[in-house]
């Protein structure tokens, strides 16, 4: 896809990618409505809030009944965005000051660059990045249906009390499939299973971990729009994943009376936990307001091309083959089949144009687009959105 931008030249990739700040004061120049605008709300106080959910757990008992002194807890953290970095660090603090435990904190990988670092180690708390690659790092769990052995992190099996600190956001199905520890926190080969398995396989490895790690407690981060935390939830898992996502539906659906012609969406968190999965939720995403064949734009800072299923989603051969895709990923390919799709990012334009989407390096590139198609709507944070269209069906 390329010169779709009408006259002129693009940039070359030795350029410096478009910051959040100048796209904002873009968006602000050109008076480009948004279906949301940056959060009014007072920012919530989150040592307090944590110190609060454990005093009140979701139906169930004060933790002290479940968490022994000198008992191991090890926090699985979901996404390592500085908010929720936050979050585990005083929830790690809470458990070893007020019940004398030790405290292990597990990420699926590093904490984002520039985001708040791991919590200070100590004697009672300490912080592992898990390596699905490291068979020190891992122990059987269970045989899986096909009599194949499940490892997982060796620190999982062997804490006392294992608690997920999830940040779900409101698009996550319920549906036995989106977990917490799988398949983040499984070995290499384990992973690359759970990818290829059906959803009716993937929901038994999932019950399957869970229960043989005892996970009937959990913590959850409610994150609105800009990446505010606006509640902590503590109790047991299903209580508080129901009471997440309606607090979530609350801060994210967004009502849509039209349709545009550009619709340009955005993903907001770190740049090192962007990823092209939250890429193709933000397309999704951004179809439900598009007119038919409208200009798709999306604000990211993706810096390297799409692997294996997510590549296939780009590829023509790959999307008339009838190879089978997750449902996510079949989207994604219809979409990229028919809309125009512009991206801004950290990639190279070689690499850009080699997936059928066109560079954008240069805000006015981005003008010239919206002159040339009409009007544009912005979705910040669009891989979260939840979009309710008003209006009448489009023929």
């Amino acid at each position: 896809m390329l010169n779709l931008l009408g006259s002129g030249h693009f940039a070359v990739s030795r350029l410096p990618q478009i910051s959040l700040d100048c796209f904002n004061r873009f968006v602000a120049e050109q008076g480009i409505r948004s279906l949301y605008e940056a959060s009014v709300a007072e920012p919530l106080e989150i040592g307090q809030s944590v110190r609060d959910a454990l005093a009140q757990p979701i139906d169930y008992p004060a933790l002290h009944h479940a968490v022994m002194p000198g008992e191991r807890v090890a926090i699985v953290i979901h996404r390592a965005i500085p908010q929720v970095v936050l979050i585990a660090k005083f929830l790690a603090e809470e458990l070893v000051n007020a019940l004398g435990c030790e405290v292990q904190l597990l990420f699926p990988h590093g904490p984002a660059s520039g985001s708040d670092p791991l919590p200070e180690e100590s004697s009672a708390i300490t912080s592992l990045v898990h390596d699905p690659d490291q068979q020190n790092q891992l122990a059987i769990i269970g045989i899986d249906r096909q009599d194949n052995p499940l490892y997982v992190n060796r620190a999982l099996f062997d804490a006392d009390v294992v608690i997920p600190l999830t940040c779900y956001t409101a698009r996550d199905a319920d549906d036995g499939i989106v977990d917490c520890v799988v398949p983040q926190f499984l070995g290499r080969s384990q992973q690359n299973d759970f990818e290829e398995a059906t959803n009716a396989h993937r929901r038994g490895i999932v019950r399957l971990v869970n229960e043989n790690l005892g996970m009937f407690v959990a913590a959850q981060a409610v994150l609105g729009p800009g990446g505010d935390i606006r509640g902590v939830l503590i109790g047991e898992k299903t209580a508080v994943r129901r009471q997440a996502q309606q607090l979530l539906e609350q801060h994210w659906k967004l009502p849509v009376d039209e349709r545009y012609p550009v619709v340009i969406v955005s993903l907001e968190g770190p740049a090192a936990s962007q990823t092209w999965e939250q890429f193709a939720a933000a397309l999704i995403t951004a179809q439900q307001c598009a007119c038919p064949g409208a200009a798709l734009v999306v604000y990211s800072q993706l810096a390297s091309k799409p692997r294996g299923e997510w590549q296939s989603a780009f590829d023509p051969e790959i999307r008339g083959s009838g190879k089978k895709l997750s449902e996510t990923s079949r989207r994604l390919a219809q979409i990229v089949a028919d809309h125009p799709i512009y991206l801004i990012s950290a990639i190279k334009d070689a690499d850009v144009e080699s997936l059928g989407m066109g560079p954008i390096k240069e805000l006015t590139e981005l003008q010239r687009l919206i002159q040339r198609h009409g009007t544009p709507i912005l979705v910040r944070d669009a891989d979260q959105a939840l979009v309710e269209f008003l209006g009448q069906p489009t023929l």
